[in-house]
């Protein structure tokens, strides 16, 4: 069994900073990006952004492409066709 680590006041602060900031500063844009932009478009992105990751890790080796994947890009691509249609 390892021993109890407590962190210091300023780790506690700084690893609060880390995670409050990014979550802050991202929940602002994405409130300026429905306010302003187009928000059907921003959803869709929403979406894909992990697709691109899960996508770039496969082409990198790092992960396998699975037709769970494939099947999860066909959703959303399909869904931002749909979303840009009348």
């Amino acid at each position: 069994m390892e021993s109890t680590v407590i962190p210091s006041a300023g780790g506690i602060a700084a690893a609060a900073a880390v995670g409050i900031v990014p979550l802050a500063f991202g929940n602002l844009l994405w409130d300026e990006g429905f306010r302003r932009g187009d928000s059907h478009l921003l959803a869709v992105m929403a979406y894909a952004t992990p697709l691109c990751s899960a996508l770039l890790l496969a082409v990198l080796g790092l992960e396998s492409l699975t037709w769970t994947l494939g099947l999860g890009a066909l959703v959303i691509v399909a869904a931002g066709l749909l979303s840009r249609s009348d």
